[in-house]
């Protein structure tokens, strides 16, 4: 199946919400998920 321009048009996108400020909790969600990152990166591989 072939996926043309019009398909891909979204109808309402001006009602799309302005970006907002990160409030605290979502600053710490991000700071968590970035340790967490930062932990699996730097892990020896596991030989399988």
């Amino acid at each position: 199946m072939k996926l043309l321009d019009e398909d891909l048009f979204v109808e309402g996108d001006d009602d799309a919400e302005a970006p907002r400020e990160l409030n605290e909790g979502d600053k710490d969600f991000l700071k968590n998920l970035e340790k967490q990152v930062a932990e699996i990166e730097n892990e020896p591989e596991n030989p399988g």
